[in-house]
């Protein structure tokens, strides 16, 4: 179990944005089935002192040895979203052969590298078994609104909808076929429980993806997100109206739906990996706050915002919004454990209700050690005896 994080831990594990570069291998042959999966204990992450007993869940032996080689487990609880699971980093097919039935001509096949692992929860979000499935599901507004109100209540991790590539990879679980159990119907259900990276009925039921609704390309791509505009959104996973006269109850990997933002779905979040579980940094960067002279300023109620420059590079090129990792109002300086690698710094807090921000300031992580300064926002500057003006980029 993990201990409860100490104040420079649990921050470090707020920043981190972690780079590996693709894996290198090819995807998996069509038909390919993963190999058998191996039992490890997912790691309690104390909350207000309180933390869930560890449990063993069942992962593949490519899950648990790559988080050993980055230091982090393999699996977690959650204080409010439940159980993840790791899900390592690999290439895929995604989308279908033209040969597969029940394809659509929107399921263009085409290869994907998922460059970072990043982490899972075991089985979807839903608001409760209520008899109808329309009343157990989520709008796109509410599904949002879920992962926001689980990362505020979460010390360690931000939480966020799957990319449909993400969503897709991690349904096959190192398969090629229809299904990731292969391309037959089994007679009984035992296979739609858990697939071999360990995820509960990943296709039985239609979960919200992060994208927005377009055409799949038919070149090779890394960690797309989707359409750059457009009103609606991917679902993946099955409809039961759906579904024909003796369709087994899981969708095929790749099939995907168009939904609007009414449209009810459930709900399986990611937590990136990066955001959290700082352990496996290698260099201590200490951040200060400074005034328009350089020089340190007092500590004051401000939450720092990090990004690596490669997730701000790729973000843009695909036309997202550039995730920031937040550390929630830190007792400045700190020191953070940061994986190395260049990065963007600012701080920012709250004035009278108003939002106030810091200029933001590139810098590199390598060595054993690094001071960083982050200046204080402009309109703060007089609170610290600095008459300098500046405005934030």
């Amino acid at each position: 179990m993990l201990a409860r994080p100490s104040p420079a831990g649990l921050l470090a594990a707020g920043v981190l944005c972690l780079c590996l570069a693709a894996c290198g291998e090819d995807p998996a042959a069509p038909g390919a089935v993963a190999p058998p999966a191996e039992l490890v204990t997912a790691e309690a992450v104390e909350l207000m002192g309180r933390a869930r007993k560890p449990v063993r869940i069942q992962v593949s032996a490519r899950q648990r040895d790559e988080a050993a080689a980055l230091g982090v487990p393999a699996a977690f609880h959650s204080p409010g979203a439940g159980y993840f699971v790791y899900v390592p980093k690999g290439s895929f097919v995604m989308g279908s052969p033209e040969t597969e039935p029940g394809r659509d001509p929107s399921e263009s096949a085409h290869t994907v590298h998922i460059d970072r692992g990043f982490y899972m929860q075991v089985a979807p979000e839903h608001a409760g078994f209520t008899g109808s499935l329309g009343q157990a599901t989520y709008d796109r507004a509410g599904a949002e609104a879920l992962a926001r109100a689980f990362s505020e209540q979460d010390p360690v991790h931000d939480y966020r909808l799957p990319t449909e590539a993400e969503w897709e990879y991690a349904s096959r679980a190192g398969s090629q076929a229809r299904w990731w159990w292969g391309d037959g119907v089994p007679e009984d259900e035992a296979p739609y429980a858990r697939n071999p990276w360990a995820l509960d009925h990943m296709g039985m039921f239609p979960e919200w993806c992060l994208d927005r609704y377009g055409p799949l390309p038919s070149w090779e791509v890394s960690d797309p997100h989707g359409a750059e505009r457009g009103e609606t959104f991917v679902l993946k996973g099955s409809h039961f109206s759906q579904r024909a006269p003796g369709q087994p109850r899981s969708e095929r990997s790749a099939a995907r739906q168009e939904a609007g933002p009414d449209a009810r779905a459930w709900v399986r979040l990611v937590a990136p990996l990066g955001y959290g579980l700082g352990a496996y940094g290698s260099v201590q960067v200490t951040f200060q706050l400074v005034d328009a002279e350089g020089q340190a300023a007092p500590n004051a109620d401000y939450d720092l915002r990090v990004i690596s420059m490669n997730d701000r590079l790729a973000a843009r090129v695909s036309g997202a919004d550039p995730v920031w990792a937040r550390v929630r109002k830190p007792s400045l300086p700190v020191t953070l454990s940061m994986v190395p690698g260049s990065y963007y710094v600012y701080a920012e807090g709250r004035r009278d209700g108003r939002l106030v921000r810091g200029t933001e300031q590139k810098f590199h992580a390598q060595g054993a050690t690094r001071t960083q300064p982050v200046p204080v926002p402009a309109r703060d500057l007089s609170r610290f005896g600095s008459g300098a003006h500046e405005e934030p980029k």
